[in-house]
């Protein structure tokens, strides 16, 4: 009589690092234990067999012989070890112990899904938003880093242009830059020249007084206004100490023309040491000065 077949038993793991769950045929996971890896989280480890997955062992079946009472002389098999249908073949047939441990990647036909699980080989989400994640944010940065490089390649040079008046009348020096990219910027009295300055102190009655004299000379081929003169007394330092304006007589200057202009500053500071004249952008008051 042959005896009944043990129905096979299917092992439950799960990746201890996503908790992804699968079968595993009876026999695959040995007492010495197997090298697994997850195909989703690709975690790797060393799964062993519990306690209550031990396969049942059927019972080596007996029979008398006829001679006596003897009992079969047939081979018996292994205890502990899955019984076989005629012609089968063991589930861990293909495992043989003195094979190396093998790969994770052959184990991946014994995994047996189980229904209403996400694929075994479906790419780790955390990865998958992590890494978008990253990815967001740099096309983000990207975006901001873009937008300033033409703020400032833009806005800032045309605000330059515009203000170019602005910003030549407080920092003269500019004046060649702009002159150099076709961007004239006209200056007060540009074509007229103060020369022959001269600087005395004298006292007229019982008040101290700074005289100033010199000329202004028309240097272009078109007739120039005649801009209000600013002298400035300063001190060793060059800091102003005082400051008045002067209107010369002559409202306009002809080419090639040349006025002279005597004004005088009363009291002068007793640290004065140097004085400036300057065109101002200061309004005429009148056609004659004092």
């Amino acid at each position: 009589m042959r005896p009944n077949a043990t129905m096979a038993v299917v092992m439950r793991i799960e990746c201890p690092e996503c908790s992804m769950a699968f079968n595993v045929p009876d026999g695959a996971i040995k007492a010495k234990g197997r090298k697994l890896r997850c195909s989703r989280c690709e975690h790797q480890w060393t799964q062993y067999p519990t306690l209550t997955d031990q396969k049942p062992q059927k019972k080596k079946p007996q029979t008398e012989a006829l001679n006596g009472g003897e009992p079969d002389a047939a081979p018996s098999q292994e205890a502990g070890s899955p019984a076989l249908e005629e012609g089968g073949e063991r589930p861990d047939a293909h495992l043989e112990e003195n094979q190396d441990p093998p790969t994770f990647d052959t184990l991946d036909g014994d995994i047996v899904e189980d229904d209403g699980l996400e694929p075994f080989d479906a790419p780790p989400i955390g990865r998958r938003l992590l890494l978008g994640s990253a990815t967001q944010r740099l096309r983000q940065s990207s975006i901001i880093t873009i937008a300033a490089l033409l703020l400032f390649m833009i806005v800032i040079p045309l605000g330059l242009v515009f203000s170019r008046a602005s910003l030549v009348s407080v920092m003269p020096g500019f004046s060649p830059v702009f002159d150099a990219i076709g961007l004239h910027v006209p200056v007060t009295g540009e074509h007229l020249v103060i020369q022959n300055v001269g600087v005395c102190r004298k006292v007229e009655g019982e008040v101290e007084v700074m005289l100033i004299k010199g000329e202004i000379h028309n240097d272009s081929d078109t007739m120039q206004p005649m801009p209000v003169l600013r002298g400035t007394i300063e001190d060793a330092n060059g800091n102003p100490l005082q400051s008045a304006p002067y209107t010369v007589e002559a409202a306009i200057l002809v080419p090639g023309d040349t006025v002279e202009f005597r004004y005088q500053i009363p009291r002068p500071n007793p640290l004065a040491a140097q004085v400036t004249i300057t065109f101002s952008d200061d309004q005429r008051q009148s056609d004659f000065g004092y």
